[in-house]
This record gives C-alpha cells, structure tokens and sequence, in this order.
C-alpha cells in the first residue's frame, strides 16, 4: 500500500536522523573528556569543608528577596498622590516628576490588581548581539540576562549589594572577607528540567577564566578569584586572592548548565561557530524568571514566563512574574520608537531629549502614556583610537576636545535635558574627584596651538592639517563611527562642522550596532561615538582603560592609571577609595581617551496601564528587582 511506503520511509529518516544526534553526542562526549577545562585556574588546593567549617568564624551576610527589600523600601516610602492623581498629572516640574515616580511606582496591594496574562511590549534601540550570558556586553544584552539568568548577588537601585533569597538560602563570609560560602536553593531548574546546582556556577567560573575563550565584558570580573568550588549540589564557595574591596562584585557573574556547555564548548571554545551554538542562539537553556521562545534578528526577542522557576513540585516557591510574556522590540530609530508608543504598539521607550517638551508633552502623548526623569550615571563620548597615528598623542586628543562646541550640543540638540561630561564618573557618584575637574569648553584658539605644538600643520594649502608619518605625508583625516539615530546623526554634525574649524577632516560613518561593536572590539576605527553606563563599583572601569583591557576599545595605556586601579582594590575605606578614584578621573581628563560629552539623564515613558517601575543610576531596568516590579494593571 502506498501508506506503508511512506511509513517506511519516515521511519528510516528517523532512523538516520536519531543516528546522526548520536554520532554528535559521541564526539562531543569524547572532545569533552579530552578539553582541558582547567586550562585557567590558578594552581590552588582548597580545604575538606569540614576543615573549612572549622577553621573559619563564618559572619553571616544579609539575604533577602530583591521584591521584598523593595515593598520594605515603599512601606517607609509610601506614595505622595495616589494613582489617580499620578496619571492625570503632566510632568512639567520637578514636583510632577516626583509625584508621577511616586504615585506609579508602587507594589500591588492584591494579586487581584494583576493582569497575569499581560504582555509587556518593551522597547530596546538595537540588536542583541547574543543571548549567550557570557557574550553580554550591552546594556540590551544585560536586560537579556536580567530575564533569563540568576544571580547569588542582588544589587539595588543604590547599587548596594544583598544576597538574593530567590535563588540562595544563605551567605556567609570570612572575617577577612577572602571566602565567601553560599548554599544554593535546591528548587531552581534549568528549562531543560536539569536541576541548577553549584557545579553550574563552578564550571561557568572555569569558561570565564580559560585562556583560549574570549569573553571581553565578563572575563576581568573574576581576574582575583582562586578559585569557585562546588562542595557539593547546593554548597559554593569562592577562594578569593585577597582582601579586596570588590570581591562582592566578583561573586556576580551570569551561569551556563554545565551539561549543556561542556560538550559543546569542548566541539567550539569560541560558542560561536558550531551547529550547536547556533541554535542556542534561537533556543537557549535558562534558569531564569523567562525563557526565550521566539527570535527575530532586527526585530523582536519573545519571553515567556518560566512556570517551572517560580513552581516547584506544584507549589509556588518564589514570587510569580507578572507577566505572561515580555516581547523585546527593535526599534533603532527613536523617533519611530516614540510613534510606536503613541499608537501603543510598544510600552516603554527612552523619550529623546528634544523631543521631551514637545512630541512627548502633547496631548496624543498622554492619552496613552506618562513620562519620569531621573539622574542616570550613562556618559556618552568619542572614544579616540590612541593607537592610531592620528591620535596616539594627548595634545591632538586634547585639542580635538577643546574644538567641539558643547553648547551647541547641549543647549540645541539635546534641549538642556543633559549635563556635560568630562570623565568616566558621574558628578553625583562616590568616586567623582572633588574638587571636580574643569570641563572643557570651546576654544579653538587652544586647539590650534595644540596640534602645532603636536606637528600637525596645513603645509598643502588645503584647510586640512597633515603630517609627516614614516616617511608619508598624513592628512588630519579620519573616519567617525557611529550607530544612526536622529540625534546621533546631529551630533555627528556638530562635531563634523566644529573639528573642521581646526583643520581636521571627519568622515561620518553609520552602521549598524552589532557591527560596530565588532570594529571597536577589534580597535579597527580611528574615532567612535558611544556610551557606558555605570558600573556598581567604579572598579569596573578598569576594563575599560587599563591597559591591554577586553573592553579598552581605544588601546589607551597610562602605568599611573593602572596603578591606582590596583590601589582602589586593596583599599577598604570609601572614603580612601573615592580619592583613589577621583585621581583616575582627573588623569584621564588631562590624556583625554575619550572627549566625554554629555552624561545622560533618564527620560523615560511608560503606557499608564504599568505601574511599579523605579529610577535607578542604571534605569529603570538593570538593578533588582528591576524589570521584575514593573507590572500591569488590570
């Protein structure tokens, strides 16, 4: 019957099919039992944990629910206008402001307030570059891990750290703060039903460390750890090299399932190339509040909420999310990102600056939707390549950022929403020098002694300064990356127009994001328009301009800078710290790496269905509870 031969035929396409998974899992096991996962560990023996239980006066450390330290902040904190009051107000002062933060932000008082079946339609400006935690490295790749990974360390809205009850029962210190001990939670799955367990967090340490994978946000955190030892399923401690003031910091580090991973990194150490990595990429294994059910590049990452993180053996162990599902747009233009607020398409979005007092204070604006600033501790700059023979030398960096006309900026493109920058910390973090430096300003009289002094003169009558560079006559001429957006593009003009004033010609170079942080990782540029945001400790700039860093895309290299970094890790005292620091700033405002232009403040929408959101150095987003308190209302 012909029935039959099709019968016959799927079952052998079966057959073959399940023999080829086989096959697969046959190499993988062996690459497996031959990669040499240890490659990076520090040679180091720990104790027996009887005899580590013994020999340490264990100091217990707070541990607690990042939702509840949240409802205990709000019970002191409690609303100065009610919601009704909240979503008729128009945000036209300081006094609106705070009211709408505080009349919006609050916690449900029933389950009955909840729309569980929601969606939140979150809004992101570009595309993930990959949702393997170890690659994050952008601040959408971070909300990614924020959604489907786990942490043994919380951090607030005042980047002040507690261990999350959520996903630990307990943590405890040494008295010189070099060995942490947690005992895991034993309720925590990955989504392919394999339990998570302290093996997980030992092997992940073992891939940050390993020489031949390159991971280059991540890597450096765990630099002055030993080693992370799984005692057993639900016993982790971590060895830490010294007393330092970060190793709270250290402890925090997003985790892969061993039984996943090992195979397949031992196949790709690069987790980039195989088959394997590839439809993780579409479909990877998590542990967090969401799982990753559908993903279209440039266009949206589709999460579902995770039963089986919140529900253990049919009863509720953990606060539920409140949404059934979080759809991430990608949305690269703010002007659309806007537009598609107001028809509510999407939930959320980052209002730009001029359009704060226009596009979004008009009535279509309100009829859907409010609005909430905040202080965020984001710089935006022009990373300057030093390895570059344009601008390997600190007086044409420094020139270059006395010839922009910040005002300009400042004033007519960003609408006085903004503050100038000039260096990596925030005026308002512990760790800004004081007294703070000076900004610079406009002055192209400075800039043009500068690059004479520096041997960059217009000998061809051209109106572009040139030097002569092995033997070859170099034009001052250079290409400016940049991801488009409408305000990029105008600040990209400003700058254009206010370098071309001292001889210096700048191309404008739009791409797309994920390319541009390749050619930057790669320090395949001259001059690059970004943004970083703000660390928990301002340690983590290190990876950013110490020298030979993952992150330090411009290749700037001072012994002086390097060395108050390795200061600031030995000294306890903030206070001591935060002058440790202030000299970082104040250097790197005189080698000018960076032209720092404008720190962001947070302006932020949100449709007036969702209530629970709290502003943050960080956002709205990346802290704890973070996404996870925002929900919606019936």
């Amino acid at each position: 019957m012909p029935w039959a031969r099709f019968l016959t035929l799927g079952l052998l396409v079966v057959l073959v099919t399940s023999q080829l998974a086989c096959t697969r899992d046959r190499k993988a096991e062996k690459a497996a039992a031959e990669f040499d996962f240890s490659a990076g560990l520090k040679p180091f023996t720990p104790p027996s944990l009887e005899q580590l239980n013994e020999a340490t006066a264990w100091e217990d450390q707070e541990v607690m629910s990042p939702l509840d330290r949240l409802n205990a902040y709000l019970a002191e904190n409690p609303p100065q206008v009610d919601v009704e009051t909240a979503l008729d107000l128009r945000n036209d002062s300081d006094e609106a402001n705070e009211q709408i933060k505080s009349g919006l932000g609050i916690q449900p008082s029933s389950p009955d307030e909840v729309n569980w079946d929601a969606t939140f339609n979150h809004h992101i400006g570009a595309e993930v570059k990959s949702v393997n935690p170890l690659f994050m490295s952008s601040v959408y790749e971070f909300e990614v891990v924020g959604l489907t990974n786990i942490s043994l360390i919380a951090s607030d809205w005042d980047q002040i750290p507690f261990g999350d009850a959520d996903h630990i029962k307990s943590w405890q210190t040494s008295p010189d703060n070099k060995i942490h001990k947690f005992i895991l939670r034993d309720d925590l799955k990955w989504t392919d039903g394999t339990p998570v367990t302290a093996h997980d967090f030992a092997f992940t340490f073992k891939i940050l460390r390993h020489p031949d994978i390159i991971l280059p946000a991540l890597s450096s955190g765990t630099e002055m750890i030993d080693l992370v030892h799984a005692y057993d399923d639900h016993t982790l401690v971590i060895f830490h090299s010294e007393p330092l003031a970060i190793n709270v910091w250290q402890n925090v580090f997003p985790i892969i399932p061993r039984h996943v991973f090992e195979p397949s990194i031992a196949e790709d150490p690069s987790m980039v190339d195989s088959d394997r990595h590839l439809e993780m990429e579409q479909q990877p294994v998590t542990c967090g509040p969401y799982r990753l059910v559908r993903r279209e590049r440039d266009k949206e990452l589709i999460f579902e909420r995770n039963d089986d993180y919140y529900q253990h053996n049919g009863k509720e162990v953990r606060n539920k999310p409140y949404f059934k599902t979080i759809r991430m747009e990608v949305i690269n233009d703010s002007n659309n990102a806007l537009l598609a607020l107001k028809s509510g398409k999407i939930d959320d979005t980052t209002i730009a600056a001029d359009k704060w007092a226009t596009d979004a204070a008009a009535d279509d604006f309100y009829d859907r939707n409010t609005k909430v600033s905040a202080t965020a501790y984001t710089e935006f700059h022009i990373v300057w390549n030093c390895k570059s023979p344009l601008f390997e030398d600190a007086k044409v960096r420094r020139a270059m950022s006395h010839a922009v006309d910040y005002r300009e900026i400042l004033d007519k493109i960003l609408a006085g929403m903004n503050k100038q920058a000039n260096g990596p910390f925030h005026p308002e973090a512990w760790a800004h020098p004081n007294p703070p430096v000076e900004n610079y300003n406009l002055d192209l009289d400075k800039a043009n002694q500068l690059l004479d002094e520096a041997g960059w003169k217009d000998t061809t009558g051209s109106g572009i300064r040139n030097k002569e560079i092995d033997g070859k006559n170099v034009p001052l001429e250079f290409s400016f990356l940049m991801v488009p957006s409408p305000n990029s593009e105008r600040v990209a003009r400003v700058l254009q127009s206010s370098f071309a004033k001292v001889g210096a010609k700048m191309d404008i170079r739009p791409i797309e994001f994920t390319v541009m942080q390749q050619r930057t990782s790669d320090h395949n540029f001259d001059a690059a328009f970004g943004g970083w945001g703000s660390g928990t400790d301002p340690y983590s700039t290190k990876n950013i301009f110490g020298t030979d860093e993952n992150r330090n895309y411009g290749q700037y290299s001072n012994p002086e800078v390097d060395k108050l970094f390795e200061e600031g890790l030995y000294e306890l005292d903030q206070d001591e710290r935060a002058k440790i620091y202030g000299k970082v700033h104040t250097i790197l405002h005189e080698d000018q790496p960076y032209t720092w232009l404008f720190y962001r403040t947070d302006l932020q929408a949100f449709n007036k269905e969702l209530r629970g959101y709290k502003m943050s150095p960080s956002g709205p987003f990346i802290y704890n509870p973070g996404t996870h308190s925002i929900w919606r209302a019936k």
